[in-house]
């Protein structure tokens, strides 16, 4: 199995399976003298975690980070720093009855036929337990970014028909924490109720829901990425659309650039106080694949879990039909738990590019 690295000149390698010992993640190109301990992992790991509430799964994990290389009394050293995350509340007995079946929606089938051999038990490599890695990486690239005044938020659009109605000003203003109060990720307190109340509906009926996982990154300078091969927006794209169950990627106005005349979708720029100013944002914040120093804006389609308990039609490997229900701990609709890891992704780029920006970071 190939291509289980990313990154340009800051790189995360990562191993490991759903109910295996441990996932491990190996980060390279790591500047030398940046404060690192346990303990800096605590609140980004949790903001992942499983089992936070009623819309996620019940899978309980402490996901506490060992540091096994790479930090020496306390700093990166600059050597590949290893980080590992341990598994702790593996359930395995609950996917005996799937070893030999294609569950629908999931990459059974696809596994099976590219390796000939595939670990059936919570899906194995592609279970989206394997997002610990991310996020891990992840807070080393924050570390990075605290040389800039880069922010990034992301949080809960859309729920299945209900969609936040908060402004770009508003989501602008938004934090983290002022996000994380919301059991869903929805800052929007209109609209938070019916999405839940939706979840929670076809959970009841054993079904599961998608939606929209919108990101900012705030304060990105002008100038990160080149104009081909190492597009921003290319960087970005391949991050984001790398994570389980996301099925679309759009910028700024997305899908709704192709309704509008050029005229209106163009940002024009004016000059205020003897700095350029863009009137408006439907870029988001990416020109040519550059940064434009505004903010970038993007939106992610995440599809509803493939595991659910209605009764399903599944292939198994005598190439008969059966009907199966999904049993185990599953969550009823990724969005709570995708916008952490969503965010994750974006500041790992965001690090990287800056690093291949700023070559005498040290």
């Amino acid at each position: 199995m190939k291509a289980n690295s990313f990154g340009r000149r800051l790189t995360m390698t990562c191993a490991g399976e759903s109910h295996g010992h441990s996932y491990t993640v190996i980060i390279d190109g790591v500047p030398a003298k940046i404060p690192l301990k346990t303990a800096d992992f605590t609140d980004s790991m949790q903001r992942r975690a499983p089992g936070q509430s009623d819309f996620t799964t019940s899978r309980k994990e402490t996901d506490e980070v060992q540091i096994t290389s790479g930090v020496f009394e306390g700093l990166t050293t600059g050597a590949p720093v290893c980080l590992v995350i341990a598994n702790k509340d593996q359930r395995s007995q609950d996917y005996k009855n799937l070893k030999e079946i294609y569950r629908p929606g999931h990459g059974d089938y696809v596994y099976q036929q590219k390796y000939q051999h595939r670990d059936y038990r919570g899906g194995g490599r592609s279970s989206a337990r394997e997002t610990v890695c991310r996020v891990a990486a992840a807070v080393i690239a924050q570390k990075i970014l605290q040389k800039t005044k880069i922010e990034v938020i992301a949080f809960t659009q859309q729920i299945g028909p209900y969609q936040s109605q908060l402004s770009y000003q508003e989501k602008l203003c938004l934090k983290t924490k002022q996000i994380d109060q919301s059991a869903i990720r929805c800052p929007d307190n209109q609209v938070e109720k019916l999405m839940q109340d939706y979840i929670k509906e076809l959970k009841a009926q054993g079904d599961s829901c998608g939606g929209i996982c919108q990101i900012i990154a705030k304060n990105v300078p002008l100038g990160l990425g080149e104009p081909i091969f190492a597009k921003l927006k290319s960087d970005l794209s391949a991050a984001l659309m790398s994570l389980p169950a996301v099925m679309g990627i759009s910028f700024g106005k997305g899908f709704d650039c192709v309704t509008m005349k050029g005229s209106e979708f163009n940002d024009q720029q004016v000059i205020i106080d003897d700095q350029v100013s863009f009137l408006t944002n439907h870029h988001g914040g990416l020109m040519a694949g550059i940064s434009s120093g505004q903010p970038l804006l993007i939106n992610l389609a995440v599809k509803p879990p493939s595991s659910i308990a209605l009764e399903q039609k599944a292939i198994n490997l005598s190439g008969k039909t059966e009907i199966i229900k999904i049993e185990g701990r599953h969550d009823p609709c990724l969005l709570p738990r995708i916008a952490p890891v969503a965010q994750s992704m974006v500041e790992f780029v965001l690090a990287d590019h800056y690093l291949l920006r700023s070559p005498g970071f040290n």
